[in-house]
C-alpha cells in the first residue's frame, strides 16, 4: 500500500498551514523524519490510502502542480490542511474518472476505502441539482 499524505504543522492542538503533500508508505514514519528538521509540531492531517504506488504517485504530482501557486518550497504549500485535503480529493476523483474505466476496473478497486467515493457520490449529486439562491 501506498499513501498520499497531508502534514500539516499543529499549534496548540489546532493544524494550520503550511502543508506537505507527499506520498509514502508509512506517513507516521514520514512525519517523524520531517519532525526531526522542523521548528515546529507537526502531525499527519489526512491520508489516501492506494493499492498502486503508481496511482498514488500520479495523484500527488497533479496535486503539487494544481496547486502551484501555492508553493512555498518543494512539497510545501502555503494552505490549510482543509483545503490540501479537498485539492487532494477532488484530483483522486479526477484521476479515477479517467484511470478506472481505462483499466475496465471499478474506482473502488482502484484506492482503499476512505470514504472517498461517498464524497464522490456526495459531489456528483450535488453537480444534478440546482445551488439554493
Amino acid at each position: 500500500m501506498r499513501y498520499v499524505y497531508i502534514i500539516a504543522v499543529e499549534q496548540n492542538g489546532i493544524l494550520t498551514g503550511p502543508c506537505k503533500i507527499g506520498t509514502a508508505n508509512d506517513p507516521d514514519k514520514r512525519r517523524a523524519q520531517l519532525q526531526t528538521g522542523s521548528a515546529y509540531d507537526l502531525a499527519v492531517a489526512y491520508c489516501y490510502q492506494f493499492r498502486d504506488a503508481r496511482d498514488a504517485g500520479a495523484v500527488e504530482k497533479s496535486t503539487q502542480a494544481d496547486l502551484q501557486d501555492c508553493q512555498l518550497c518543494g512539497e510545501w504549500f502555503d494552505i490549510d490542511p482543509v483545503e490540501a485535503t479537498m485539492a487532494v480529493g477532488l484530483r483522486v476523483i479526477k484521476y479515477y474518472d479517467v484511470e478506472a474505466p481505462r483499466r475496465k476496473q471499478r474506482p473502488i478497486d482502484l484506492v482503499e476505502d476512505t470514504g472517498l467515493f461517498q464524497i464522490d457520490r456526495s459531489l456528483r449529486a450535488l453537480g444534478d441539482k440546482p445551488m439554493p439562491a
